[in-house]
Parts: C-alpha cells; structure tokens; sequence
C-alpha cells in the first residue's frame, strides 16, 4: 500500500515536546521554584513551534499532538484554546479519511496487519475521549 509517510508514522518532534517532561511532574516544579523557569511553558511553546510546522500536512502524529493539548489546555483552564485543539485534531482526521486507510490495509501482509492494529486501536482511543469530553 502506498501511504504518504507521515499517514503511517508514529513519531515527531510534536509529540516529543507534548510529552516531555510531565507538565505537571515533580522535577518540573522544582526547576521552576529553584530557577525561576517554567519548562513547562517553555515546552509548550516548542510544541506549538512544531505545531506550526506539522498542521499543514494530515498526519496521525499531528491529530494525537493536538489531543494532547487539548489534555492540557483542560488541566489548565483555558478551555477556549483547548477547544480550537480540538476541532483542528476533528477536521485533520476527516481530511485523512482513516476508516478508508484502515480498509485498504491489507491483515495477511504482516507490516500492514499491524499497521491497521495501531491506527485501530489509536481510533478507539480517539473515540473513547470525545464520548467522554
């Protein structure tokens, strides 16, 4: 099956930068208190840097980073950027069309039968927090 690289990667440096470190870990409230410097702003800012660079192209990895600010927009407070997350992560994954990618994946090639085992349970997921937002 020919994909654009970005349809079946589940790797960037948006997701990196969401993930690392924990917002709201320990270690990062000792930097800040002990430093004065919020990394957890300053990793906010580099995701939204990789945002800008990511948002043009549909990509999974892109749509999962997007959850996951939304994630911390609501831990936050600030619903109202949260919510443009959101919708941004809802249309990227209309234009990618993933119940039709996943049907074109073909279970008895080993590679793609894992590949359409991730993208599955990755809808899953995405469909077990919109019902629960």
């Amino acid at each position: 099956m020919s994909q654009a690289p970005c349809f079946l990667s589940f790797f960037s440096a948006l997701l990196i930068s969401v993930q690392h470190p924990q917002f709201n870990s320990d270690s990062v409230k000792h930097v800040k208190r002990a430093s004065n410097i919020d990394l957890r702003a300053k990793f906010l800012a580099e995701a939204k840097r990789h945002l800008d660079a990511e948002l043009l192209t549909p990509c999974l990895t892109t749509v999962q980073g997007l959850y996951t600010l939304l994630i911390y927009t609501y831990s936050d407070g600030t619903n109202q950027t949260g919510a443009m997350y959101g919708f941004a992560a809802c249309e990227m994954l209309k234009r990618m069309r993933l119940g039709s990618m996943i049907a074109k994946l073909d279970p008895r090639v080993r590679q793609e039968a894992e590949q359409q085992q991730a993208l599955t349970r990755m809808a899953w997921g995405i469909y077990v927090f919109e019902w629960q937002v």
